[in-house]
């Protein structure tokens, strides 16, 4: 690491660049479909089996056998037999019957389309149904397989996973799903102005706000956290904090806006390398080096939220093995011209709103 060259200022891509020659993705682990939600998949998930195995109802209605309805209207209905609807899955239909099935059920064996409720008349919930429509084969079905064949990669390495995502491996029948180890993430500030305390302060100080912010967005990264250190005597404080992150696989130092921005890369370089003081962003600024073998990010208080969807999240991202490190794109019209500079990346907190179906 020693070997790197020190950058001074570097663009948004340089500076990614660099972060992937540290933050490598951490190790593989197996996790319960409960505890995968806002990791990173590490494996590509394939489907052994069709999705849906079998076929279902699309509809809440009566599974039947399309020829059993044919000819049946309003005023000519079609009459069959309403067998038990328990474990549809496991019964079969015989001609002239029918079977009482909600969306999503598995079909009984022999039932090749679904009749909506709509469509019926069920005297005093008897046993005898009246089909009052004619429905096709395959009507109102969603065929196994439908989701995915057998062999098919479902869902691809390096995804987050969501909800979505997990009623997916549910369906695929996945134990112990392969996602990378959640990294810790240690937050360090830095301030002789700055206060935790929730009760009353002096005049001329301010409470911590910045270092809850960070916490917020480290777990909302899908990263633990490791220690939450305080300091306020400057560069030295710093450096003590960084040798105190043991078992972090990050940390990150955010300094008042009172104090200068090199107090935290001087701390760095005091116990490791600097590999780039800042970026070509605005608003705000983010250094990185490695101190005690650990990747660090130096950035201010009040630009903490530009400095982490920037830097920090990208390369969060990269230790959880994603695949996508930019927040997904929209377009959208402006209400006021901006006024920016050329060669520089811009991050600017806007509110939206969709008027007539545009942004």
């Amino acid at each position: 690491m020693s070997n790197m060259s020190h950058k001074g200022i570097v663009d948004v891509r340089s500076a990614r660049v660099i972060l992937s020659r540290f933050l490598l993705p951490l190790e593989i682990e197996r996790a319960g479909i409960v505890n995968t939600f806002g990791r990173t998949l590490a494996q590509d998930l394939v489907a052994q089996s069709p999705v849906p195995p079998h076929g279902s109802a699309a509809i809440d209605g009566y599974a039947v056998i399309a020829s059993d309805t044919a000819g049946a209207t309003g005023s000519n209905p079609m009459a069959v037999s309403v067998l038990s609807s328990s474990k549809p899955g496991g019964k079969a239909l015989e001609p002239g019957t029918a079977m009482r099935v909600r969306r999503n059920d598995p079909l009984p064996k022999n039932a090749d389309a679904v009749v909506e409720l709509g469509s019926t008349y069920r005297p005093e919930n008897g046993a005898q149904l009246f089909i009052l429509d004619e429905v096709m084969q395959a009507a109102n079905v969603i065929p196994a397989g439908s989701v995915s064949p057998a062999g098919r990669v479902v869902l691809p390495v390096g995804i987050p996973i969501g909800d979505c995502e997990m009623e997916m491996i549910t369906a695929l029948g996945c134990h112990g799903v392969p996602v990378r180890r959640r990294p810790k993430i240690s937050v360090i500030t830095s301030g002789a102005d700055i206060v935790d305390s929730f009760g009353d302060i002096d005049p001329g100080e301010c409470r911590n706000a910045t270092r809850y912010a960070l916490v917020g967005m480290v777990l909302g990264s899908g990263c633990e956290l490791g220690r939450l250190i305080h300091v306020k005597d400057g560069r030295l404080g710093i450096q003590r904090a960084l040798g105190q992150c043991e078992g972090s696989d990050a940390v990150i130092v955010s300094i008042s806006s009172h104090e200068r921005h090199d107090l935290s890369l001087e701390a760095i370089a005091a116990v490791g390398t600097r590999h780039f003081n800042r970026v070509q962003m605005e608003p705000g600024n983010c250094g990185f080096g490695i101190a005690f073998d650990r990747p660090v990010f130096a950035i201010e208080n009040k630009y903490a939220l530009e400095a982490f969807e920037a830097i920090i999240r990208p390369g969060l991202m990269m230790l959880l093995g994603g695949r996508n490190l930019d927040r997904p794109k929209i377009v959208a019209h402006l209400a006021s011209t901006l006024k920016l500079n050329p060669g520089t990346t811009h991050y600017i907190r806007a509110l939206t709103s969709v008027h007539n179906g545009t942004n």
